[in-house]
């Protein structure tokens, strides 16, 4: 349909030959302007135009010089210009036979800039024949220049520095906030050789200040934090008998709650206690563990020790396959080796008694209302995590902002400040808060990611993917983010491998459109969340495709969702079939 046109170039041409003497009166075959209107692919247009010169229409001293010029805006670009001559013409050309006629094929292409958006193309030949000009008409050979392939959605994906995404990209988590934080306080407590009673009075004990911890652990259930569960794990040294050995570490386990209870019986005594619960194995998870012989404990004991033959002695252990030649080695090493039953063995015969309570925490309310009002109430990581909990931008501007003035070095609240601005387009202060961000925090993938955006929404589509491409380098998923600046710089086979596992969306549609493929556009745009883009973009298939009503349709709901659209629509050539139309008339009035 837009390569229709009721005026012929080589007819102009032709018109003027004919004048200059040429007998014949054969008007010419045809020809093509393609793509009409021009249209815009990465930063470039190109136009190419095919026609044929019928037989006896070329005179054999003419010369005509064929310059397509795009005007627009009071400007004019002058494209590259081809030569057609007879057979008898001087000077350089493309020879054209008279008798015979001939084939014009011209391409070129030239780049684009912002005020070429309206504009049109024409094409004045400049006929020469014996020295002699012939005068020539002024004819339009394309209607303006389609841009939709740079109306993409600028919704890139950013990413915030906080823990879900810290893990998801592999990264340290250790300063962001744990809704859930497990405290352990522990207690050990040592027995004397094949023994299972308590003796705080043991020099080993007395050494490793064992009733201290324990009295420490009984100050820590008494903070009154829940209680998870309270585990006993009970050792005995690898140098008795097996059998023997495992009766022992079970009745050392026992003495091992009798110890959690008694601090639990003296809680009740104490009037200044703020826990006073009676029966604590009715009421806590008691995680009870008798181990047996602690092989592992001894092998890294004797590892540790200054034994000169510490290999030795590890080998001929280890080469023991049966459990009883073990423990006679140990045995028989003891009576050598001083160390080994001094202070090798006697820290292997123990109970561990730890104590496992959940952080109290605040609710996810209560820290919101404080970030908003009260943040210097605030530890850094629950101000931190506090912007996670709104999905009201001007409220994670605040607490991203007094983040930054508490924490300056901190390049997680630089960057999370620095994208809430970039998701408000205040791209200039986001810019300054992302650019200290890298400096804090180098080749970092959400910090890297979130430039990348920046410069796309900025234009700088170069820019862009040197930052997505850094970011993909260490770990971050920038396939959409680099689908936007495909699409725009005409890369379409690698936009629609970036887009392939997402369907329902308006850059995906945006891709089949530009790819010509608007059954697939349709598609996706039919399942896409409605919006003005959405809408004008259906409106933009209705147009490629001849289809009026999907037309006037959606480009009623564009502009009722968005006015500004009418001016666009007016001026675009996606729509030039449709200017002289009445209802397109009415619709963008």
């Amino acid at each position: 349909m837009r390569n229709n046109f009721s005026n012929y170039i080589l007819g102009i041409i032709f018109a003027g030959l004919l004048l200059s003497g040429c007998t014949t009166t054969k008007m010419p075959e045809g020809y093509s302007v393609t793509p009409n209107p021009l249209e815009l692919v990465g930063d470039k247009v190109s136009v190419e135009i095919n026609g044929t010169i019928p037989p006896k229409t070329f005179h054999k001293k003419a010369i005509v010089e064929f310059t397509p010029v795009l005007k627009f805006n009071g400007e004019e670009y002058s494209l590259k210009t081809i030569t057609l001559k007879g057979e008898k013409a001087d000077g350089e050309g493309i020879v054209i036979p008279s008798k015979a006629g001939g084939i014009i094929s011209y391409t070129d292409s030239f780049t684009y800039t912002e005020p070429m958006h309206t504009s049109e193309l024409f094409v004045k030949p400049e006929i020469t024949q014996k020295n002699k000009s012939i005068e020539s008409e002024e004819v339009k050979l394309a209607d303006g220049i389609i841009t939709t392939s740079q109306s993409v959605n600028h919704d890139e994906s950013l990413y915030f520095a906080d823990r879900e995404t810290a893990e998801k990209l592999g990264m340290d988590t250790k300063n962001y906030y744990e809704k859930v934080t497990m405290i352990e306080e522990d207690a050990v407590v040592y027995f004397k050789v094949n023994t299972h009673k308590l003796d705080y009075n043991l020099a080993i004990n007395k050494d490793n200040s064992s009733k201290q911890q324990v009295n420490a652990l009984k100050s820590f259930i008494d903070k009154g934090w829940e209680i998870k569960e309270i585990v006993i794990k009970a050792y005995a040294s690898p140098e008795g008998e097996e059998r023997f050995n495992e009766g022992l570490s079970e009745k050392r386990s026992l003495t091992g709650k009798t110890i959690v209870n008694t601090m639990f019986k003296e809680l009740m005594k104490d009037k200044n206690a703020n826990v006073k619960v009676k029966d604590p194995e009715a009421t806590y998870k008691f995680n009870t563990q008798a181990l047996g012989e602690d092989w592992n404990g001894f092998v890294d004991a004797v590892n540790k020790s200054n034994i000169k033959e510490k290999n030795t002695i590890l080998n001929v252990v280890q080469s023991q396959s049966n459990p009883i030649k073990k423990e006679q080695a140990i045995r028989d090493m003891t009576v050598i080796y001083d160390e080994i039953s001094e202070s090798v063995l006697p820290p292997l015969r123990r109970v561990e008694i730890s104590v496992n309570c959940y952080e109290p925490k605040k609710t996810d309310a209560e820290i919101l209302r404080l970030a908003l009002t009260e943040p210097t109430k605030l530890q850094d990581k629950e101000l931190l995590y506090a912007g996670t909990l709104t999905d009201d931008l001007s409220e994670k501007e605040q607490i991203y902002r007094a983040y930054t003035e508490f924490f300056p070095q901190s390049w997680e609240g630089q960057v999370n400040m620095g994208t809430t601005l970039l998701a408000q387009n205040k791209l200039d202060e986001a810019a300054g808060y992302l650019m200290e961000a890298n400096n804090l925090s180098p080749n970092n993938p959400i910090v890297l990611n979130n430039l990348g955006a920046l410069q796309a929404k900025r234009g700088d589509y170069a820019l862009a993917a040197t930052y997505y491409n850094n970011a993909a380098k260490v770990g971050a998923d920038t396939k959409y983010n680099m689908s936007i600046v495909n699409i725009v710089n005409g890369e379409y086979q690698a936009a629609e491998k970036d887009l392939s596992a997402i369907s329902c969306n308006y850059n995906t549609a945006l891709m089949y459109v530009v790819k010509k493929e608007y059954d697939k556009a349709t598609k996706a745009l039919n399942c896409t969340p409605d919006s003005d883009m959405k809408y004008y973009l259906m409106a933009v298939v209705g147009a490629r495709t001849e289809n009026n009503k999907l037309v006037f349709d959606n480009l009623t709901k564009a502009v009722k969702e968005n006015p500004q659209l009418k001016a666009k629509a007016a001026a675009d050539a996606e729509f030039v079939d449709y200017f002289t139309n009445n209802n397109f008339i009415e619709i963008v009035k």
